[in-house]
């Protein structure tokens, strides 16, 4: 499956630039979008600057559209009100957006921070009931309702990846387990574009990672099949403090503190 054009918001941010560089051009243009300005464009990609907190802007995002790319928003915030504009309202006014403009199939950026209060080492599966360790699990949990609202209601086709600790190698033991890597991460969400499929699906956005206990149905769905392992840096890992140690024992780590 290729499309005649795909937005993603958030463009300047690291995913995105895996993405980008990991598509290519092979499943279309790229119409690219952040308040930051996304440098070295090649042939098949736009950017075009917006505020996504202003609706106008999203609505001339949105033209000419196939498939959305929703990676926008932050996890820094550590009060509501930011945390409600830049997340919450904003991908509640993308989605509505997106469905009046006919765009059939959304991708966005969820986070293992939906599950953050469960322990690290519980199995995982989509299934489980969200716990969400702070303003921004909250967000994420809400994004993913908004989605599975118009997958059920309105035909769109929602993937919303549960991204995990995405960087180019595990920084730490806790990473072993939930590392996403770049070249996994890639597959995912190509997947979560391409895959023949309708309805509504929440993926864990790990790799194939030999400490993580997961039985994710949504991969055999979207035919994802990661193959990196956080394993393989697990000798050049130092070894964690007690503090650490208190800490990684929630899958949220330290989102779980009281500050979030």
């Amino acid at each position: 499956m290729t499309f005649k054009k795909i937005l993603i918001t958030g463009a300047a941010g690291r995913v995105a630039q895996a993405l980008r560089r990991g598509f290519g051009d092979r499943l279309g243009e790229l119409r690219l979008t952040d308040i930051a300005t996304v440098p070295q464009l090649a042939a098949h990609e736009q950017f075009v600057a917006a505020d996504l907190t202003n609706p106008d802007h999203i609505a001339g995002l949105c033209d000419d559209i196939d498939a959305i790319i929703h990676l926008a928003g932050t996890p820094n915030a550590k009060d509501w009100a930011t945390t409600n504009r830049l997340n919450i309202e904003v991908s509640q006014r993308l989605f509505d957006t997106a469905y009046k403009a006919g765009i059939k199939r959304i991708v966005y950026a969820s986070s293992i921070h939906v599950f953050g209060m469960y322990k690290l080492g519980n199995a995982l599966h989509a299934d489980l009931p969200p716990r969400p360790d702070g303003y921004y699990g909250i967000s994420k949990v809400f994004g993913e309702a908004a989605l599975r609202y118009h997958a059920d209601k309105h035909d769109i086709t929602g993937v919303s990846v549960r991204i995990g600790s995405f960087r180019p190698v595990p920084g730490n033991v806790r990473e072993l387990a939930t590392w996403l890597s770049p070249d996994d991460c890639v597959s995912l969400f190509e997947r979560a574009l391409v895959a023949p499929v309708q309805g509504y699906f929440d993926p864990l956005g790990f790799s194939a990672n030999t400490r993580l206990k997961i039985n994710d149905l949504n991969w055999n769905a979207l035919g994802y099949e990661p193959i990196d392992d956080g394993e393989l840096y697990a000798d050049d890992m130092a070894v964690p403090t007690e503090e650490e140690i208190r800490m990684w024992r929630l899958l949220g780590a330290h989102m779980t503190g009281p500050e979030y």
